[in-house]
């Protein structure tokens, strides 16, 4: 649609749109929102009205930016801020149902694309506090105490937050952004439940990061999940005085993946756990150790048999397929269908998903806690975690089946 791009000049203040449009300003800070800007944007995101309104979608951009620029107000209020230089033009005087209308109206898609285009480093290079040595520095800065309007829609969403007393009357949400330090440019931002914490929305601005990023990060933000990445940036971050800084590999030493694998050969077939390969690679950060592992297992580089546990891919044996379980008779009870689908292949560790599947039960978490309850009153035993088999005929540990309601 054809947008209107002349304006109208007050006397000594500032140039606004005509017509309709006039009410479309920020005053000075017009000049970093400009109009053609937010048309551009718009236009981008297809949210241009399809005939002239009296509030057309530009009036309604700048109308939601002022509400943040005085959040205490309320709609009405905030449309007269717009309103009051705009003396000698004719204006209009919407309900705040018709500025309700125009924010839905709106939607998210062109506010998020505006912050994507405005939102980004402000410094010049000689700017005071901005830079260290060859560094911008930027650092994370969140909040949890952002509260927003009571409604289902918002309760599904972040859901209810739960204190002594009972649940908090609003809903709220976790914000964490990227700013510059030196200007407090913001450079992204990105928010949702309060259960995530704030290292979960960071990562999701680390993409803004660049190899000349210094990022000033405070306790916390210091895991593996930020300090491993292969494109990291530069970190400085507060430790506690009893953590070891992790000590950088030189060139022509070994990487951490090749220290592992030299690990892993030494003693064929062990199945290693994180805090003994981070002892026997001398790792200082055992967390972090345990979080390249588990990555690296996700990426097919060394096997992961079950949680915590680590071996070669060579050494690992191939995933057997369950055993054909024997046909059962309607009616037969859980403990004895149980024993006779173990019993079928006694090699073989049976899952409870598996044994779920062969009795043709539903509830799996229900007999999961059953055969837990069996092998801890050895009527079956367990060979692992989350799989069992049954015992020999001839093991003494084995107990009758006329036993198990005995007190």
């Amino acid at each position: 649609m054809h947008r209107q791009s002349a304006v109208s000049t007050l006397p000594g203040i500032l140039a606004v749109g005509e017509g309709v449009l006039a009410p479309g300003h920020l005053g000075e800070l017009t000049k970093y929102v400009r109009f053609e800007l937010v048309d551009a944007i718009l236009e981008e995101t297809g949210t241009v009205e399809r005939r002239r309104r009296i509030l057309p979608s530009r009036v309604g951009i700048y109308f939601v930016l002022a509400l943040g620029l005085f959040p205490q107000l309320g709609y009405a209020k905030v449309w007269n801020k717009l309103v009051a230089g705009l003396t000698g033009l004719p204006v209009v005087t919407p309900s705040e149902k018709a500025l309700r209308d125009l924010r839905r109206r709106l939607g998210a898609a062109p506010l998020k694309a505006l912050f994507e285009v405005v939102a980004g480093p402000l410094a010049q290079p000689r700017t005071p506090g901005a830079r260290y040595r060859q560094w911008r520095t930027v650092a994370f800065d969140g909040c949890s105490s952002i509260k927003v309007p009571d409604g289902e829609r918002n309760y599904a969403w972040l859901g209810r937050v739960r204190h002594r007393l009972g649940i908090t009357g609003y809903p709220t949400l976790r914000l964490m952004s990227l700013v510059e330090t030196g200007t407090r440019g913001l450079l992204g931002a990105a928010f949702g439940p309060k259960r995530h914490g704030e290292n979960h929305y960071a990562r999701k601005l680390l993409h803004l990061l660049g190899d000349d990023s210094l990022v000033l990060a405070d306790r916390g933000f210091d895991d593996g999940k930020f300090l491993l990445r292969p494109t990291t940036p530069a970190f400085l971050s507060r430790r506690h005085p009893s953590q070891t800084p992790a000590s950088p590999t030189k060139p022509g030493e070994p990487t951490l993946i090749d220290r592992a694998y030299a690990v892993l050969r030494s003693e064929p077939g062990r199945r290693w756990g994180p805090r003994e390969l981070a002892q026997a690679v001398n790792a200082d950060n055992v967390h972090s150790y345990a979080v390249l592992l588990a990555r690296w297992a996700r990426n097919g580089l060394i096997h992961k048999p079950h949680t915590g546990v680590y071996m070669l891919l060579d050494e690992a044996a191939p995933a057997a397929s369950p055993p054909t379980p024997p046909p059962l008779a309607p009616g037969t009870p859980q403990l004895q269908g149980t024993l006779a689908v173990l019993r079928s292949a006694p090699d073989y560790s049976w899952t409870p998903h598996e044994v779920a599947s062969a009795l043709g039960t539903a509830n799996v978490n229900s007999l999961n806690a059953q055969m837990a309850k069996w092998a801890r009153r050895g009527l079956i035993y367990q060979t692992r975690r989350g799989a069992y088999a049954a015992h020999s005929p001839d093991s003494p540990e084995q107990q009758p089946l006329t036993d198990l309601d005995a007190p």
